[in-house]
């Protein structure tokens, strides 16, 4: 099976990054910094952005985002070159161990809500897409990537996704909420519109949007199950419950890194709401809505895709390592016969998933095509 799409993966940022800073807004850069947290004693790197740390400490409202190590000797290793997307003759070099022909990279530090100053969330967006453009240009079509914008500001963002087509760019990223506002709501239409015309996805990815939930959520009693992984679940009732789909028939919308087993329940929540509003008549739940509505799904390996599928639909499913949140050097690995998830630091990740899959004694192999295939392909355009 040739030209496997690896549907999520992720650079870990640096400062590399913070080269393609506005000079006019130099002084509000992020800096890396060492930390101690209060509350383990770990020492570690952290960033400071609007005169507040990323990510938090451990308790209420902390954060689990992986950041450069303190040795900075470490930063050259192809270890860290491939997470940083520094040496990218590393990563396609990984992708290849893990059978895999084009890896579409999300990023780490912005899957988090940064700061509520408009001027400055765009300037963070634009160097993080530049630096991205740039390591497209050299990944020969490769690694691709998806645009982060700057929210807080409607024209710029969308200027962000003109910039971002043309240089490699296959979606843009949203979280399951942005700051205060749902992805439903009416602020979001110009972007919606722009992505339409230019033929990029909405992918909207796990992260912690929402600073007034993840404030009250204590990440070493949830993890990152209540501020981060469940945002996008709201963000999927949000838009599926108000048929926002159907206002922009041109537009994809994914769903990545939240697996895909709670697709069941909210389409049950949702049957019933439309239900009691009268509004089913023009409904068609499962494969159909999924269909009809261009909303994609990335599962996990250990899934039961068979039974996910008479809800999604196998043309609406896709899946992705997570690589680039995962601890230690990248196994050696046989994609065609691998068959133990190498799991990584996030829960999400699973280095052997091309392997994993086919290993599979549940999924034929054209569902598994689709998979790995054509459904990514179609989702990002590629």
């Amino acid at each position: 099976m040739d030209g496997v799409i690896d549907a999520d993966t992720h650079v870990i940022e640096s400062d590399a990054i913070w080269r393609y800073f506005d000079e006019a807004f130099a002084h509000r850069r992020p800096v890396a910094f060492a930390h101690d947290d209060p509350s383990t004693g770990e020492r570690r790197s952290r960033w400071l952005i609007d005169g507040a740390v990323y990510p938090k400490p451990d308790g209420k409202g902390g954060q689990n985002l992986i950041t450069p190590p303190l040795d900075s000797e470490e930063w050259t290793t192809p270890y860290w070159g491939a997470k940083f997307l520094t040496d990218v003759g590393a990563r396609l070099a990984d992708a290849d161990k893990m059978g895999v022909d084009v890896q579409v990279v999300y990023p780490t530090l912005f899957i988090m809500h940064l700061t509520w100053d408009p001027e400055l969330e765009v300037a963070l967006c634009r160097a993080y897409n530049r630096f991205m453009g740039d390591v497209w240009r050299r990944g020969h079509g490769r690694l691709r990537w998806v645009a982060v914008l700057p929210f807080l500001n409607i024209a710029a963002s969308c200027d962000e996704l003109d910039w971002s087509r043309e240089h490699g760019a296959v979606g843009f990223m949203a979280k399951g909420m942005e700051g205060d506002r749902s992805l439903a709501e009416p602020w979001f239409f110009p972007v919606y519109e722009a992505a339409s015309r230019l033929d990029m996805p909405m992918c909207i990815h796990t992260g912690g949007g929402a600073p007034a939930i993840s404030s009250i959520m204590d990440n070493r009693i949830a993890g990152a199950f209540c501020g981060v992984r469940l945002l996008p679940l709201m963000a999927f009732q949000n838009l599926v419950g108000n048929r926002i789909p159907e206002r922009f028939p041109d537009l994809r919308i994914g769903f990545i890194e939240t697996g895909a087993s709670w697709v069941p329940y909210a389409l049950h929540f949702i049957e019933r709401d439309w239900r009691r509003r009268r509004q089913l008549d023009t409904a068609h739940f499962g494969p159909e809505l999924f269909h009809d509505y261009r909303v994609f799904v990335a599962c996990e390996s250990d899934e039961d895709i068979p039974y996910l599928t008479g809800y999604i639909g196998e043309d609406n499913l896709l899946t992705g390592s997570d690589y680039g949140h995962h601890f230690g050097q990248l196994p050696t690995i046989e994609p065609n016969s691998f068959q133990n998830r190498q799991l990584g630091g996030d829960a999400s990740a699973d280095l052997s998933i091309v392997g994993t899959m086919r290993a599979r004694e549940d999924m034929t192999s054209d569902a598994l095509q689709k998979l790995l295939v054509d459904n990514p392909r179609r989702f990002y355009g590629l």
